[in-house]
């Protein structure tokens, strides 16, 4: 990661923190609960505690509902600010205030010390967001119309293994897959422009066409939802073959997973190319249809793998008057709100945990040739 995606995720984080108010909920059950504590009979106090009790749960339940940016639960644990992202802070809450032998006192000592966790990891972010502003380190910010995607490399993944001649090898790959998204999407190759490079495992953020990025964000989209719907299919067979059944019938039950899997990434090709193919020629569908199956093919075990794409843009402003029907105006403005979408409903998802489990075939693109046509 770099000091400009760390300075990212610092604010994203304070940020999305201030909008749940969790911290004057927490203030509130505090207070609450020390009001209780000197006055335990009374059952206006008693509803009081409870209403800032259901405060604080539903503002914890905005925090985690948040879309985070892919990575940046990773990046919250490594500096020491899961409890942002934990579940478990929510469960300890309720814990405190719903056991009968906790007294209104000793209730008001726990729920402050974790008032206080939070608290203090707040003010490291904002600190931490201060000092990285302060030293002119910040997000890089996109223009009106701009589109970046980010491409994380897992480097330790079977098609890298750590060797600095796979990974360029591999970004070689990476590229013709989207070039091949960018011919169906805009008509031609296009050129990717690297904005910036993070580092550890590297992630390299690309300038894209709305238009390449629309369809390329659908495609993973569509491909992560097909791979989560068998995930769960594939560990049983584990589950199974540890149980002891055959490896016969283990090779089998894989097979059918596999085949299940295949038709549904063929399905996805079909629907990318209904969705946003060209409605030109016979030729140019027949192409643009072969172009995305093989896309989607040599995408799909890389997602499996722990690639991750994610996707940034700044919409165009919003017209005085509504724009034609049908003109380019218009049309550009509907790219960008379905880009919009698409981005919002990809932070939201992952891929199978516990890394890849059918060991899908690489299908590398052929890297060859001037143009990288595949």
């Amino acid at each position: 990661m770099n000091a400009e995606q760390l300075a990212s995720f610092a604010k994203r984080a304070t940020d999305d923190v201030s909008q749940s108010e969790v911290a004057t909920a927490f203030d509130d059950l505090v207070n609450q609960l020390s009001s209780l504590a000197a006055n335990p009979g009374d059952v206006a106090t008693q509803e009081a505690v409870a209403a800032a009790r259901n405060k604080l749960f539903g503002s914890l339940s905005d925090l985690h509902a948040k879309p985070w940016p892919p990575g940046m639960r990773q990046v919250l644990s490594d500096v020491g600010a899961e409890i942002l992202v934990s579940r478990d802070l929510k469960r300890e809450v309720e814990i405190i205030v719903q056991q009968e032998a906790v007294t209104p006192a000793t209730a008001q000592k726990k729920i402050d010390r974790l008032r206080a966790e939070f608290n203090g990891v707040i003010s490291k972010l904002v600190n931490l967001d201060s000092a990285l502003t302060a030293l002119g380190i910040q997000e890089v910010p996109l223009k009106p119309g701009e589109v970046e995607i980010g491409i994380l490399f897992p480097r330790d993944s079977k098609e890298i293994d750590n060797k600095i001649d796979k990974l360029a090898s591999e970004v070689l790959c990476v590229d013709k897959i989207f070039k091949l998204f960018s011919v169906v999407a805009i008509g031609t190759r296009e050129e990717f422009e690297i904005r910036y490079i993070s580092s550890s495992d590297p992630k390299i953020f690309l300038k894209v066409n709305p238009k390449t990025a629309a369809l390329i964000s659908a495609a993973v989209m569509f491909i992560i939802e097909a791979l989560n719907g068998v995930a769960d299919l594939a560990l049983k067979a584990e589950q199974l073959r540890e149980g002891g059944l055959s490896e016969k019938y283990i090779s089998e039950i894989k097979q059918g997973i596999e085949e299940k899997l295949e038709e549904e990434l063929e399905g996805i090709g079909e629907q990318l190319h209904k969705d946003y193919g060209r409605k030109g020629k016979t030729a140019e569908k027949n192409e643009d249809r072969s172009r995305l199956g093989k896309a989607v093919d040599q995408l799909a075990p890389r997602l499996e793998r722990g690639y991750s794409v994610e996707v940034r843009v700044e919409p165009l402003p919003e017209p005085d008057a509504p724009a034609e029907e049908g003109s380019d105006e218009s049309e550009a403005l509907k790219t960008y709100r379905t880009l919009i979408e698409t981005a919002a409903n990809l932070k939201r998802l992952s891929p199978p945990a516990g890394g890849p489990l059918l060991e899908l075939p690489d299908n590398r693109p052929d890297t060859s040739g001037e143009n990288g046509e595949v």
